[in-house]
């Protein structure tokens, strides 16, 4: 049986360490009067999901075993903007509908990008549809897998999946952290980068 470490009551844990600087433009969608909104940053959001599984019943816990024992898993990648305003939903038109293809993108993302809740597809739906939609815009390059291809790069080359492994050491049993020692230990191993945490009570 997997034992998991116990992250006090925090269940998403948004990283703002990637504040890639855009040149602000607004560009047309895809030939259409509707405009997709611009931005100046990206905010990496990862989900610690034994905590995300409290509430979610025995379905949660099938997908969880999914994911590698003590890792994140990523909620998204998310065109922001650095006033802290929100950007609206990023597609405005139809909804583009993701489908896994089986290729070697979506079988890391079902190992690190799976929905806790629901069907994978619905769940990178709306990420896309909502947040991926301005970085593909951004980069003039339609084809949604790059998207989620570019996400998990950064996701694997940050080392973001093993954050709380490489702050915390491999643990036995369930190990309990509360809120305090946990932000002062993600001080410590980010080293100064930015980030935020939003608990789940």
């Amino acid at each position: 049986m997997k034992s998991y470490i116990a992250i006090a009551a925090a269940s998403l844990v948004v990283l703002g360490l990637f504040f890639l600087q855009v040149n602000p433009t607004v560009v047309n969608l895809r030939g259409t009067a509707k405009k997709v909104p611009d931005y100046n940053m990206y905010v990496f959001a990862v989900q610690w999901g034994k905590t995300m599984c409290l509430q979610g019943g025995s379905s949660c816990e099938s997908k969880l075993a999914i994911i590698p024992k003590n890792e994140m898993s990523i909620h998204g990648l998310w065109p922001s903007l650095l006033s802290g305003g929100r950007l609206p939903d990023c597609n405005q038109g139809s909804e583009i509908s993701i489908v896994d293809d089986g290729s070697s993108t979506f079988l890391t993302a079902r190992k690190y990008w799976p929905s806790l809740t629901g069907g994978n597809e619905k769940f990178w739906n709306h990420e896309y549809n909502k947040h991926g939609y301005c970085y593909s815009n951004k980069i003039q390059d339609f084809d949604y897998k790059n998207y989620f291809q570019k996400t998990l790069d950064v996701f694997q080359e940050k080392k973001i999946n093993t954050l709380i492994l490489d702050t915390f050491g491999t643990q036995s049993g369930n190990y309990a952290v509360s809120l305090s020692t946990l932000k002062s230990k993600l001080n410590e191993q980010l080293g100064g980068e930015y980030y935020s945490l939003a608990c789940k009570t």
